[in-house]
């Protein structure tokens, strides 16, 4: 039986973990304050890095829970009180920190992220009434982000040195909070033009209706299906990478190599007591680390990102062409009732489905 030692520091403290069989991430449990116990094969279970070794949000998952039961229980033929009232709870359950985090971004000067958007788009549905639009964003929007999250996760808990990514230095903004900063405004924009200009050009149009108008276009133009497949590709993306070998430190850092390309020069470095082809982020903790001797090489790191954000990309254009094409045609009073469910509903299928081709990224050599 083979036995592993890994020394893990945070802070002023260290912590030593001896680790049989399977190699299993050292934390620093041994801080004050922490609460923890220990499983037979030296895993740790404090409060504080449940996640990370379990590699799921338990809180999490059980919010999301209900809030789909909610959710799906609004959507029964009841009064329609009741079905405004369990969208509303399924909202608050999946998305309350959302709002918290879009208010504190905003105080602190950083607007048109994706928590902006978010909270922006549900708060416009439930304006009007459309408090199963509004639900379905915060929802879809945290299993999206929830299934990311996993996979980094599941892939940090196979290297402790990329146990403390977080307090690291960040590899890079993450591809959605790009795109937001960009869409978030154009689609603010054209609704305020939507809320002024419709009385001037339609005199049987008061500005009560404009506001209306204007506070529905934004709900079309939320982009749902891009705020679950973009993450979903990712999930899709790193956890295949890791069955491969290929550990990613978080979605920016796939993001990056994808872009930087054969410009990234990986290194050899030993780690704890193996070899791994590095890249980016510290020397400590890599963006990019690649297990040497598995059959995994710097080639496929560089294939699973830019097939990963490819994918990723993919989706993104598809979901605006489609939003483009409803809210012109719903301009010109032309878009059928068929058409705008598609937007929502049938374009986030198809780019779900899509994003599980991520699963095989870099799967072949070429």
């Amino acid at each position: 039986m083979s036995e592993h030692m890994h020394e893990y520091a945070e802070g002023e403290h260290m912590g030593f973990h001896h680790h049989h069989e399977e190699e299993i991430p050292a934390h620093p449990c041994d801080a004050e304050g922490h609460e923890h116990h220990h499983h037979a094969d030296g895993s740790c279970c404090c409060r504080r890095h449940e996640k990370e070794f379990h590699g799921i949000d338990r809180v999490m998952v059980a919010r999301l829970c209900v809030a789909a039961a909610l959710y799906l229980a609004g959507m029964l033929p009841v009064n329609e009180g009741a079905q405004a009232a369990m969208m509303a709870a399924a909202a608050l359950i999946s998305g309350y920190d959302i709002v918290i985090q879009a208010v504190k971004n905003l105080l602190s000067g950083s607007v048109f992220d994706e928590y902006f958007l978010m909270s922006f788009a549900a708060i416009a549905a439930c304006a009007i009434g459309e408090f199963e639009e509004g639900a379905a964003v915060m929802l879809l929007y945290r299993v999206g982000e929830t299934a990311q999250d996993y996979a980094i996760r599941h892939s940090r808990r196979a290297l402790a040195f990329m146990q403390d990514a977080d307090s690291g230095a960040q590899a890079g903004e993450k591809l959605i909070t790009r795109f937001s900063r960009v869409y978030t405004p154009v689609i603010l924009l054209m609704a305020l033009a939507v809320a002024l200009l419709l009385p001037v050009f339609d005199g049987g149009a008061t500005y009560s209706n404009s506001v209306y108008r204007a506070l529905t276009f934004l709900v079309l133009a939320c982009p749902c299906a891009i705020v679950i497949s973009v993450p979903m590709g990712y999930f899709a993306g790193i956890g295949a990478a890791s069955k491969r070998g290929v550990f990613f430190r978080d979605s920016a850092a796939l993001d990056m190599l994808a872009r930087e390309g054969g410009n990234a020069k990986f290194e050899r470095r030993t780690l704890g007591s193996e070899t791994y082809l590095v890249w980016g982020g510290t020397a400590d903790t890599p963006a990019v680390a690649v297990r040497d001797g598995v059959g995994a090489d710097e080639a496929q790191a560089r294939r699973i990102a830019r097939g990963t954000r490819r994918i990723v990309l993919e989706n993104i254009g598809f979901v605006i062409l489609v939003k483009l094409a409803v809210l012109i045609l719903g301009a010109l009073g032309i878009s059928a009732l068929w058409f705008a469910v598609f937007a929502d509903s049938g374009v986030a299928v198809i780019a779900i489905l899509n994003s599980l081709r991520a699963f095989a990224a870099g799967g072949k050599r070429g």
